[in-house]
């Protein structure tokens, strides 16, 4: 069992029903990451080097970060702001659900938040009506687990590439979503980045 997944059967599930003053199944039913290849695929070619490479630095990047195999997306509609039309290959994805999730957030909160300079807190304003929470991370070199080869991160131009994460919950609002996101530290704003390091080292 994930240390995570045991903080939530030990102490956040009573935690909850305290806060709330009535019993409600809140749990993370699945967390999507996306990494998009980039406006500048406009200009290159399906087949060329460039585009094979910043899908295998993508494909790669997530499995090592998920332990799961990604998948290739590809746009439902045409884009007009970046040229890419209805079927094109758009970015890599994957979804995470169970053991998994908890593996992520683990990483995610105890590792990649506490590191980020400068640090950031995440806003409110990425949750949706029913509590779903989306963000974006500016670069997917964030991960202390892909620093350590950051130059296979890389696009042909130097740059990094930036990662989608959308949040699923179980919640009916975004009330209750906020309540089970603060028991696993997601540094929403007014967080304390000294909080994330203390309950660091209490889990």
């Amino acid at each position: 069992m994930n240390r995570l997944e045991n903080h939530y059967k030990k102490i956040v599930e009573r935690d909850l029903f305290s806060k709330l003053g009535y019993r409600q199944d809140l749990h993370f039913k699945k967390i999507h990451l996306h990494i998009s290849l980039g406006s500048n695929t406009k200009n290159i070619t399906k087949d060329s080097k460039a585009l094979k490479a910043r899908v295998y630095r993508a494909l790669v990047g997530l499995e090592i970060l998920t332990a799961t195999k990604a998948q290739l997306h590809f746009c439902n509609k045409a884009v007009g702001e970046i040229q890419l039309r209805k079927g094109s290959l758009s970015g890599v994805s994957v979804s995470l659900r169970g053991l998994k999730v908890y593996d992520f957030l683990d990483q995610l909160v105890n590792q990649t938040f506490p590191s980020l300079r400068p640090f950031e807190t995440l806003k409110k304003k990425g949750l949706d009506k029913q509590g779903n929470f989306s963000f974006r991370l500016k670069s997917i070199l964030s991960f202390p687990m892909l620093q350590q080869n950051y130059q296979r991160f890389l696009t042909e131009n130097g740059e990094e590439a930036s990662m989608e994460i959308s949040i699923q919950a179980s919640s009916k609002n975004p009330e209750e979503s906020l309540l089970l996101y603060s028991a696993f530290q997601l540094p929403f704003e007014g967080f304390s980045k000294a909080v994330l390091f203390c309950e660091f080292l209490r889990l």
